[in-house]
């Protein structure tokens, strides 16, 4: 069975002027908290209970500027030259094959050498972590 907790309260952003943009936020929970299952019907708190303990998550937020909590892990498989599979640790990403030497043939459409200059801009913006 799932089970939503559900807290009240606020959150607190703090906004640099300087830099122009949010630096830090926190969230404060308030004394409400409210139980309820998948439909939205209340379910005791009870439910939540491990070895006698009350289950306990920290409200956590990502901070300004980060793009997730944990980073992702990217395993790029190569065999023989040849690129055979790409693994994540998110299974949202996506992955865009960038190759200059498809690029650079005589085959290569003036909209295939278009789309490459596309993805190296796009590349420029990323983190390199090779």
């Amino acid at each position: 069975m799932l089970v939503k907790k559900i807290t009240t309260g606020f959150v607190i952003q703090t906004f640099d002027t300087d830099k122009g943009r949010f630096v830090s936020q926190e969230f404060v929970a308030g004394e409400q908290v409210d139980y309820e299952d998948t439909d939205g019907e209340a379910v005791d708190s009870d439910l939540l209970k491990v070895k006698g303990k009350d289950a306990y998550q920290p409200f956590d937020m990502v901070q300004p500027g980060h793009a997730t909590a944990k980073a992702s892990e990217v395993i790029v498989e190569i065999s023989g030259g040849c690129l055979t599979a790409v693994y994540s640790s998110d299974p949202r990403a996506t992955v865009d094959l960038l190759d200059w030497d498809n690029v650079k043939d005589g085959d290569a459409t003036p909209h295939d050498k278009k789309e490459a200059k596309a993805l190296a801009k796009k590349a420029k913006k990323l983190t390199s972590v090779f």
